[in-house]
């Protein structure tokens, strides 16, 4: 009897877009992990955004959460869409407050699971969705904001991310931008950054304001937030860059020295905007036509 011969198994190929989508899911499932951790340990709400000092010089993770929602200029029962929501805290704090419609925009489950979960126990069922989708690719409908709060270093191509952003937005509606700008003149710390960080589109305020209007979007407002960002010393600063850097050498390869990774590129950012290199930077957009 003849044997049985099984064809060899077909699979679709895998496209470089979809490869870097799961990358980059993978590396913001690793960072949600270790914000989670360090959050419950040091009995603070979880965000993976920027914390901010407050006016009375407490630092306070809601403080960013206040100053976009002022720049977004809300209406009534807003809908807004968050691209890159992360642990879903800005969007359900103002949701809480503001109430309307929000969407939010993730690559990461478990930043989705949190969002959902923490949305649930707000009581916001039904007037926050989470969507494990990239963020050039929205849902197809029109949006009195759209928040990108350090959600586009991440996107290779972060003029079309913007330009997609930007036909989600009604006329008279609000982008509001919050991303590091590292001068150009850095160039050298920009690309470790790029491979810390993963994070390919880090730009200056003048590449951010070329990468809006060619998107269709024209700079109303810019805020420079960068004093407002807790401050260490140079010094210590680069004392505890040494001490991960020295420890990461005994990690195991695979996620453990992605948080390591991470946590020294942070440091490094930090540094920059010590040092007046890097800055960081609220702008806020509209449609152009």
């Amino acid at each position: 009897m003849e044997p049985i011969r099984y064809a060899p198994a077909s699979f679709p190929a895998r496209s470089p877009a979809r490869a870097r989508e799961r990358a980059i899911a993978r590396f913001l499932d690793v960072i949600s992990r270790d914000a989670l951790l360090r959050a419950r340990l040091r009995g603070r709400e979880p965000t993976v955004h920027r914390v901010l000092v407050d006016a009375s010089g407490r630092v306070d993770a809601a403080e960013l959460h206040r100053i976009v929602e002022q720049a977004a200029d809300l209406p009534d029962e807003p809908q807004v869409l968050d691209a890159g929501c992360g642990l879903g805290d800005m969007m359900i704090d103002i949701a809480v407050r503001r109430g309307g419609s929000w969407t939010g925009l993730t690559f990461s489950p478990i930043q989705a699971e949190r969002a959902r979960a923490a949305a649930q126990a707000r009581g916001l069922i039904g007037a926050v969705a989470v969507h494990l989708r990239a963020p050039d690719d929205p849902p197809g409908q029109q949006y009195d904001a759209v928040f990108a709060v350090e959600c586009l270093l991440r996107c290779p191509n972060a003029e079309a991310v913007l330009t997609a952003l930007g036909r989600t937005l009604r006329p008279g509606g609000r982008l509001v931008l919050v991303e590091h700008a590292v001068a150009a003149s850095a160039a050298a710390e920009r690309r470790e950054l790029t491979r810390l960080l993963r994070a390919p589109a880090l730009a200056d305020e003048a590449g951010w304001r070329a990468r809006l209007a060619a998107s269709g979007l024209a700079v109303r407002r810019v805020v420079d937030l960068t004093g407002q960002v807790p401050a260490r010393s140079v010094g210590a600063i680069e004392r505890l860059a040494v001490r991960l850097m020295t420890g990461r050498r005994y990690l195991p390869l695979g996620d453990f020295r992605r948080v390591v990774d991470a946590r020294i590129g942070a440091l490094k950012l930090e540094r920059l905007l010590r040092e007046g290199r890097a800055r960081y930077l609220m702008m806020v957009a509209v449609r152009s036509d």
